[in-house]
């Protein structure tokens, strides 16, 4: 999902995730390093509070504090019935935690789909709040990542060490 325009911005150093809440939730979240060009944003929303509580949960995440964004809906009806099973999956990854494709794969019932599983991470809509970045490769690499793997390793680093955000170079 591209947005036209969102409803929600978050700057942080070295970019700015960009979202979209819907009337059920959540529905997308896209990073923007500082060098893009942002969405339009409008300034209205269907669910105000659900942003301040979004944003307080990104400024609680980017100190390196754990952070669990169950209290903000989702909206992932974009998504297959698959992918949203394995979105809501790595959701249950704790921060500062990996798991491979295809283990998550094996935690959904699909053994054997650790492709699949690859391709609804890259089809996620709401990037770090479904933290697909904690998803990686079975030998240990950090397999794809839709902003970069630049900004994979951040945050993962970020998560690891519970200290602050430290921007990827651009």
């Amino acid at each position: 999902m591209t947005l036209a325009a969102a409803n929600f911005r978050f700057h942080f150093p070295g970019g700015a995730f960009y979202g979209y809440f819907s009337s059920e939730g959540l529905q997308a979240l896209h990073l923007y390093p500082d060098s893009a060009p942002p969405p339009v944003v409008l300034h209205s929303a269907p669910n105000i509070v659900w942003g301040q509580i979004l944003y307080r949960l990104l400024e609680q995440y980017f100190t390196g504090c754990p952070t669990d964004f169950s209290p903000i809906p989702l909206d992932l009806s974009a998504g297959t019935a698959f992918q949203q099973c394995a979105w809501r999956a790595a959701c249950d990854i704790p921060h500062g935690s990996t798991a491979s494709y295809g283990a998550l794969a094996r935690r959904i019932g699909t053994p054997g789909a650790a492709r699949a599983v690859g391709g609804a991470m890259g089809a996620n809509p709401v990037i770090l709040v479904v933290p697909c970045h904690r998803i990686i490769a079975s030998d240990g690499s950090l397999g794809g990542y839709g902003p970069g793997l630049s900004w994979k390793k951040c945050f993962l680093a970020l998560e690891q060490s519970h200290s602050a955000w430290t921007p990827p170079a651009q």
